[in-house]
């Protein structure tokens, strides 16, 4: 589905504006592997959701600069499932599933700014900062009937977390032509932060049920360029396109 944003604005003097939003992007994502996937013992499908509430202050000093910076919280929920074979008590092998249902906060923060030098060009620049979140939370095992021994595969807490990139944003817009403004910007997401997956079960003496998935992804960028036509009267029209480089082996 379509992620929803909210956002407001408020500007009680002249050159200062504070302002709220509630984003479900950019963090965040659903997926589920086929049944007989190679890497089913290490995560079958998950569900994570990173919202994010942000409150910011932008100030303009002058009419040709203007800086801002955020502050931002994001209760998250995170919701895996892997896959386990085990023998039964007949000797037979079983699958089972384990469940696991985290929650955990994280806080992160950044800042921009732009720059008008002179009349019909643009140029700014930002920075998101990474956030960790820790999630705790329950797994609850399905077992098999046949298997009386669920010394190992029983209800137990679980930790694991999640930590989101570092975000360098640039962008540069210019009049071409008293209708027309044209608008490229560029963003380095510093993905390889992201090594690996840790699943960590406290209680677990056995140490078969903790796992480590590596990720082993890079950083990447984002490229985007953008129009607006302002031409005919009683009428905006706005376009673009981009780029988004995938930061997964």
């Amino acid at each position: 589905g379509t992620p929803v944003s909210f956002w407001g604005s408020y500007t009680p003097i002249k050159g200062l504006t504070a302002a709220v939003g509630v984003a479900y992007v950019p963090y965040g994502q659903v997926f589920k592997w086929p049944k007989g996937f190679a890497g089913e013992y290490y995560l079958d499908d998950a569900d994570l959701r990173i919202p994010m509430m942000m409150v910011g202050l932008g100030y303009s000093p002058f009419d040709w600069i203007s800086v801002g910076a955020y502050f931002n919280v994001s209760p998250s929920s995170l919701d895996l499932s892997r896959t386990f074979t085990i023998v039964d008590d007949a000797g037979n092998p079983q699958r089972l599933t384990a469940k696991l249902l985290g929650k955990g906060t994280g806080y992160s923060g950044g800042f921009g700014f732009q720059v008008r030098p002179f009349d019909g060009f643009y140029f700014g620049a930002s920075y998101r900062s990474q956030m960790t979140v820790d999630f705790d939370g329950d797994v609850d095992f399905e077992v098999p009937d046949t298997i009386s021994d669920q010394s190992v595969f029983h209800d137990q807490p679980v930790k694991t977390s999640f930590v989101t990139p570092d975000v360098f944003g640039f962008g540069i817009g210019y009049d071409v032509l008293d209708w027309l403004y044209l608008e490229y910007d560029m963003h380095y997401t510093l993905w390889s932060i992201n090594k690996e997956l840790v699943l960590d079960f406290p209680e677990d003496k056995s140490g078969m049920l903790s796992v480590t998935s590596p990720n082993n992804w890079h950083n990447a960028f984002t490229y985007r360029m953008s129009f607006e036509i302002t031409k005919f009267e009683n009428l905006i029209l706005r376009g673009g396109g981009g780029f988004d480089e995938n930061p997964i082996p």
